[in-house]
């Protein structure tokens, strides 16, 4: 049951990083390739993404004046049908809804494809929470595929996407180094905004552990992969993000999706991880990080993250 968990969170991690892949336009008309695929989909040319009726009936609900971070990630918290929040967070790619829609999208969509594996439940696993958990994310994450990808090849998505300050911000942050990663992880702070938040947001360096594998550096210092992976510092990145506003209760995507794939039922984001935390991780390590990493935010101390001299 675990493996499976540990699996799913993986993949979770892989999703995240496709929030800042390109998109390429395609040749033919927006519009036509919109209809078609509302059109070989009931439920979309009913009342989904792409349907008139949705736009022009005000069904999908807009993102209200706030900050930016705290806007978006206060719809996201809120939404029932994320495909609302998509088609409405990306009509807005000033605010970083380009690479709020992205995110959540890709999310869905890794959940969807692992819905078709092999079941690993847990035989102590309530059968009401985990049919529960199944019925609530189909229907919080009710895009498909295909609607995604009629979005994500518009023009007008295309577009956005070079406009979305967010994204462009994590894309940067996913490729720089040295002094060029300060400046960004100072834009990232200054932004306040905790779909930033993660471990791209760390300086790496050659591994000098009894691995190959990189080193680290936070809380202001250089860590072997062994001391990281101890501390499990995307997990305490995940929890920080929590505690910045991000949805991290029962009906977190993450959340019902290792109840109803995996049988490992919790309430909340934070027990889930724990539920499923990688043998030889210091979980009291991991929460301490949490704290500081937050703090950091906070104070916007870029020292925790990167080198700065």
């Amino acid at each position: 049951m675990k493996k499976f968990a540990l699996v799913l969170l993986i993949v979770f991690v892989v999703a995240f990083a496709f929030v800042s892949l390109p998109n390429q336009p395609e040749s033919a008309p927006v519009a036509e390739k919109v209809q078609a695929t509302a059109a070989a989909q009931a439920e979309a040319s009913g009342s989904g993404l792409f349907s008139q009726r949705t736009v022009d009936g005000g069904n999908v609900k807009p993102l209200d004046s706030k900050a930016s971070s705290e806007s978006l990630t206060g719809s996201l918290r809120d939404a029932q049908s994320y495909r609302q929040f998509i088609l409405s967070a990306a009509q807005h790619p000033e605010r970083g809804g380009i690479a709020y829609a992205k995110s959540i999208s890709t999310t869905c969509l890794v959940i969807q494809k692992s819905q078709i594996l092999p079941r690993t439940n847990d035989t102590g696993a309530p059968a009401t929470a985990v049919s529960l958990a199944a019925a609530l994310l189909k229907s919080r994450c009710d895009i498909t595929r295909s609607e995604y990808d009629a979005l994500r090849k518009s023009q007008a998505f295309v577009d956005g996407s070079k406009k979305d300050p967010l994204l462009a911000l994590l894309d940067a942050l996913d490729k720089a180094k040295g002094q060029d990663k300060a400046l960004l992880v100072s834009k990232a702070l200054e932004s306040a905004d905790p779909i930033v938040l993660s471990s791209n947001m760390l300086a790496w360096r050659k591994g000098t552990g009894s691995s190959d594998l990189p080193d680290g550096y936070f809380n202001g210092k250089w860590h072997t992969y062994e001391e990281t992976e101890a501390s499990g510092v995307e997990d305490a990145f995940r929890l920080a993000r929590c505690d910045l506003g991000w949805d991290c209760g029962p009906n977190n995507p993450m959340t019902l999706g290792e109840c109803a794939l995996a049988g490992v039922c919790q309430d909340s984001l934070e027990k889930t991880l724990l539920s499923v935390q990688v043998p030889g991780r210091d979980w009291a390590k991991t929460q301490v990080l949490r704290r500081q990493i937050v703090e950091a935010v906070r104070t916007k101390n870029v020292g925790f993250f990167v080198p700065t001299s």
